[in-house]
């Protein structure tokens, strides 16, 4: 018998909603670019950087980013936050 995970679960190779439908996306000719980065790099960067101020969640990894200095994030609720990279 093969056994398949209900798409409806978050794995650890798709962890939020977003990476079921999609992995990455690079788009650099939309105003300043838009960068949907892929689960490995979001893993990475959370690894290295940590989590991203978002008020309530407790966990908000950085998922995309702009060529304008934003970045992305996203809490376990689905709460998406933008904020900016010091400069």
């Amino acid at each position: 018998m093969i056994s398949v995970k209900d798409p409806a679960q978050p794995t650890r190779e798709r962890p939020t909603p977003l990476y079921w439908v999609i992995g990455e996306a690079s788009l650099p000719g939309v105003d300043s670019g838009c960068f949907i980065h892929s689960p490995a790099t979001a893993a990475e960067h959370f690894r290295e950087y940590g989590s991203a101020p978002i008020d309530g969640e407790p966990i908000a990894p950085v998922f995309a980013s702009d060529g304008g200095g934003h970045l992305f994030t996203i809490g376990a609720s689905e709460q998406v936050g933008l904020f900016c990279t010091p400069s």
